[in-house]
């Protein structure tokens, strides 16, 4: 399931992170009928990591979702009813309806029109997000591509909102939804991902959430669609690494509490495997985490799982090569699905052993595409030297 990053001479960082052929990961997670969203990254299947199971290969985890490549969100993409702008109605240009309100990728609106809705939140110092970025980058490319979606255009309206803000977040969805908008898109912070759900699943609009949400909160009846890979399935599949490893001792360094749900096959496996688990978390209050992996190390902590996001696995490499841990008895397992999208290099040749998922399967052709698509577009806007991220990567 995605490319373990091992990395040492030739690029490993260490052992050879072989692991497993095609991995398939649990699960029917077959997210919105057919979402064609590109490239060849299945989610679902059975979980296999065994063998000479190799974590570059296709990361295949089931069902007909297709991520990368040319994105084809389904039919003729019309999500909510007829969200119709079009007839011979030409809108195009920089129409701004609160936000940034596209009507019209290349500015000709001759069939049928369908509009979704983007809310994203930005920081101070990050006035456009990433996943505002890649909204646009989606909707410009399909609208180029007109055998994907014949006679029909893709338009938006984008609102931000400051980070945490729920109420904000519920008052600018409405203001989408009076514009007839087919489909909302996030935004990602849970508050208000909640928020926006409630107003969605009352108008029954379909709601696309990019971020990791517990199904158990979930109404069977929602209208949304969650683009992230079932945890149950992520849970077995890092359990599957540890058993094909054989590691018998493993310390789970966790962010927050949803970490200990995601890894939860791994934490039950003590009553059924001889394998011995230390339970960690990260500061809550600092990003400081040197104390701690002081101790790890004093403990001869060799083997170790991270979940955290991937702006925490930049921080703690940086402060894992501060404490002089980068080197061949380590192990490090990173559970965040764009660990191949930091920087990486100047832990190359460390010798240290890295492994991690990716969905996206960089090596085939579309894939490889959009992928070149998408850097350039992210030199207009590349991210800070601080990020750890490497510029034009897709996370």
């Amino acid at each position: 399931m995605g490319g373990g990053s091992s990395m040492g001479d030739a690029g490993n960082m260490g052992e050879k992170s072989n692991m497993g052929g095609n991995s398939n990961m649990g699960g029917d997670s077959n997210m919105g009928g057919d979402s064609n969203m590109g490239g060849n990254s299945n989610m679902g299947g059975n979980t296999n990591m065994g063998g000479d199971s190799n974590m570059g290969g296709d990361s295949n985890m089931g069902g007909d979702s297709n991520m990368g490549g040319d994105s084809n969100m389904g039919g003729d993409s019309n999500m909510g009813g007829d969200s119709s702008m079009g007839g011979d109605s030409n809108m195009g240009g920089n129409s701004n309806m609160g936000g940034d309100s596209n009507m019209g990728g290349d500015s000709n609106m001759g069939g049928n029109s369908n509009m979704g809705g983007g809310i994203f939140e930005t920081l101070e110092n990050e006035p456009i997000s990433v996943e505002e970025l890649a909204f646009k980058f989606a909707a410009t490319n399909i609208n180029r591509n007109r055998t994907l979606m014949p006679n029909t255009t893709l338009t938006y309206d984008i609102q931000r909102i400051n980070l945490f803000d729920s109420f904000e977040a519920s008052r600018r969805a409405c203001d989408q939804l009076a514009l007839g908008v087919g489909a909302v898109f996030g935004p990602s912070h849970s508050s208000s991902v909640s928020a926006v759900q409630s107003i969605c699943n009352a108008l029954e609009v379909p709601h696309i959430q990019t971020r990791w949400k517990h199904p158990s909160v979930d109404n069977k009846d929602s209208f949304y669609i969650n683009l992230y890979p079932e945890y149950a399935s992520i849970s077995r599949a890092i359990l599957d690494i540890v058993q094909y490893y054989k590691w018998k001792t493993v310390t789970v360094v966790y962010e927050d509490a949803t970490g200990l749900i995601r890894l939860q096959e791994l934490i039950k496996a003590p009553s059924r495997y001889s394998i011995k688990i230390k339970i960690r978390q990260l500061p809550t209050e600092s990003k400081d985490a040197r104390p701690l992996l002081k101790e790890m190390k004093k403990g001869r902590e060799f083997y170790v799982i991270f979940d955290c996001s991937y702006q925490t696995s930049a921080d703690i490499l940086k402060q894992i090569m501060s404490m002089g841990m980068m080197t061949e008895y380590y192990h490090f397992f990173f559970t965040t699905l764009d660990l191949f999208a930091l920087d990486l290099e100047p832990y190359r040749y460390s010798g240290v052993n890295m492994t991690g998922f990716r969905l996206l399967n960089i090596d085939n052709p579309q894939v490889a595409s959009v992928v070149d698509k998408w850097s350039m577009e992210r030199q207009q806007a590349p991210p800070k030297p601080e990020t750890g991220m490497l510029d034009g990567m897709m996370t």
